[in-house]
């Protein structure tokens, strides 16, 4: 997955598999698979948070032997 942060935060993107606390500016790209590695992002201080996402292809999953996620709709929101 990758996901793009912008707006006008300033955050923390953690990933507590890891023990890892990064930066998440707005302009920031993340790379990772969100269906093996559990990520968030708790809370942001002032401004807006805008993040753009994009999900990798089914043969990833297929690969990782991992079942793909169902698609998000207007009511997970």
């Amino acid at each position: 997955d990758s996901l793009v942060s912008l707006g006008s935060h300033n955050a923390k993107f953690l990933i507590p598999d890891l023990g890892a606390k990064l930066a998440y500016s707005p302009g920031t790209m993340i790379f990772l698979s969100g269906k093996i590695l559990q990520h968030s992002v708790p809370k942001w201080e002032k401004g807006e948070r805008i993040a753009l996402v994009h999900y990798m292809k089914d043969k990833v999953h297929d690969r990782l032997k991992v079942t793909r996620p169902a698609w998000t709709t207007q009511k997970d929101i």
